[in-house]
């Protein structure tokens, strides 16, 4: 609307004050309006019209500017659709190429032979005589872990070693692990968060690892060799929280990516048959808790624990499914397929 033909037109304030318009000012400083009213003049911004502040007499114009009003805002209302559409197509089109650039990535890291990006966690023995990794132990495997010299959390400073001791009671056990402080292993796989751990001395330990990578879960009963270490689980990692000056390192599994097996289905699946023996070679795991594992070990390992998913009952369908799932999506980060899982090639 061009306001400088507005002149001499009667408009009316919030506050019920009546004038005309005796001149309209644009330039540098900016634009305004000049309202003589009946004892002074004001000026006001030209936006007070549009913004409701003053309105004009005549319905005819008053209806103008109100049609413009929404006419702009309806335009104003389209191009802020545009922009989100191209912003979330922006995205979108980030995502696949970093998508794109993660699995090339990966396929040039296996062809280099580089690909120890994954990783093993070395977790205590935890049942409860019917479930494991859920609860507390049971009396049994709580002195069999406090008499454990490769247990040595359970051996020497968690409460379970008081409670063999007779420093505390079931019940503080019990309260520990409703809130969250027993031990790693009692509620690993309620939440899927394995922990760096510290050293001897206290310290955190970091965790060298990135996202979308493999964490297979391995466990040992308290007594027998290290040849007989079990893997009972495995998720993919969606986020690694670094160490700081007081707390490890943690990973954090996705919802969608994790599997587990029964403490029956797990006796089948030696870890040492996937991985081999250390440079001198003997089969050990040292005091870190975790190892640091091959594309080609972990995905020959995430496929034998879908194959013993999939023997399960026709009931277990979704069990299946879920299973499968996360063994597409971690084929195609690392650039394998179903026809190329490489073979076991471990120390047994």
């Amino acid at each position: 609307m061009d306001y400088m033909n507005k002149i001499g037109e009667k408009v009316i304030t919030k506050a019920g004050e009546i004038g005309l318009i005796k001149d309209v000012i644009i330039n540098k400083d900016g634009q305004y309006i000049i309202i003589e009213f009946k004892e002074c003049r004001k000026r006001y911004q030209l936006s007070s019209i549009k913004n409701g502040f003053l309105k004009f007499f005549d319905e005819t114009l008053q209806k103008q500017i109100e049609d413009e009003i929404e006419e702009e805002r309806i335009y104003a209302e389209k191009l802020a659709k545009e922009r989100a559409e191209k912003a979330e197509q922006a995205r979108i089109e980030r995502e696949l190429k970093a998508k794109e650039q993660e699995r090339v990535e990966a396929l040039n890291i296996r062809k280099n032979g580089n690909d120890k990006l994954n990783a093993a966690y070395k977790a205590n023995y935890c049942s409860n005589g019917e479930d494991w990794f859920k609860s507390p132990c049971s009396k049994e495997v709580r002195e069999l872990n406090c008499n454990s010299l490769r247990s040595d959390w359970c051996r020497t400073r968690s409460l379970c070693h008081k409670l063999c001791e007779g420093e505390c009671k079931e019940k503080d056990v019990l309260e520990a692990f409703n809130n969250g402080e027993l031990c790693y292993e009692s509620n690993l796989l309620n939440t899927y968060v394995a922990n760096a751990g510290y050293t001897k001395n206290g310290d955190p330990m970091g965790m060298s690892l990135d996202k979308d990578r493999l964490f297979v879960l391995t466990t040992l009963k308290p007594g027998l060799p290290e040849n007989e270490r079990i893997i009972f689980g495995a998720f993919l990692v969606k986020e690694v929280y670094p160490k700081t000056e007081t707390t490890e390192a943690r990973a954090v599994a996705y919802d969608e990516y994790r599997l587990a097996l029964t403490e029956k289905e797990a006796q089948g699946l030696k870890y040492w048959k996937y991985v081999p023996a250390d440079s001198d070679g003997k089969i050990k795991w040292t005091e870190k808790l975790v190892r640091k594992r091959t594309d080609a070990e972990c995905v020959t390992i995430l496929n034998d624990i879908v194959s013993i998913i999939d023997r399960r009952p026709s009931a277990a369908i979704d069990e299946k499914n879920k299973a499968h799932n996360f063994l597409n999506k971690y084929l195609s980060l690392t650039g394998y397929n179903s026809t190329n899982i490489p073979p076991k090639n471990g120390a047994l």
